[in-house]
């Protein structure tokens, strides 16, 4: 997968943890905490992602993801690809 349609992929799974007016403002340099996504809503989207993209978290990965473009540094560390 592209890293431009993996980021498309990736806020699109955002976007149904953030509040409206946050929607539009998701780019790879985003950070979670400034989107508002709090403890609650991070386990919501880790979640989301193990589901959609079929990797999975440890607690530490979860610890160490605070920006869109870790969350896709970590689904294409875990589906093998190299970056």
């Amino acid at each position: 997968m592209s890293n431009e349609k993996l980021l498309i992929e990736v806020i699109e799974v955002l976007k149904k943890h953030v509040e409206k007016n946050q929607k539009d403002s998701i780019t790879e340099l985003s950070n979670l905490q400034d989107l508002g996504i709090d403890s609650l809503n991070n386990i919501k989207v880790i979640l989301s992602i193990e589901s959609k993209f079929d990797v999975e978290f440890s607690e530490e990965d979860a610890a160490n993801i605070s920006t869109v473009e870790d969350l896709i540094k970590f689904i294409k560390g875990k589906q093998g690809v190299i970056l």
